[in-house]
């Protein structure tokens, strides 16, 4: 199944979204494909509930390397969050 971007229509059609809140592997299992295997489990699991239509996540900008590997797994940049992080103080887009 096919899930879409994040759009008004797309919450309105599909009464379940999966958010991927955190997804990290400490350094030693590191492109490992642990992350890679994690994330495709997940996909499999929304994409086996035919309500769920949306996967969706923020990544902090400056996290590239995360960036990069979402893009690689076929997620794709919708929009930009400004502040969405507050980290010590200091805000952070997403």
């Amino acid at each position: 199944a096919h899930l879409n971007l994040l759009s008004p229509s797309t919450l309105q059609s599909h009464p379940l979204i999966m958010y991927i809140m955190t997804l990290a592997t400490t350094e030693d299992y590191r492109r490992t494909g642990l992350a890679s295997l994690l994330l495709k489990k997940l996909i499999q699991n929304a994409t086996s509930n035919r309500n769920c239509g949306l996967v969706y996540l923020h990544v902090i900008t400056y996290n590239t390397s995360a960036i990069k590997f979402y893009e690689k797994n076929g997620f794709q940049r919708v929009a930009q969050c400004e502040g969405y992080y507050l980290i010590d103080g200091v805000s952070y887009d997403s």
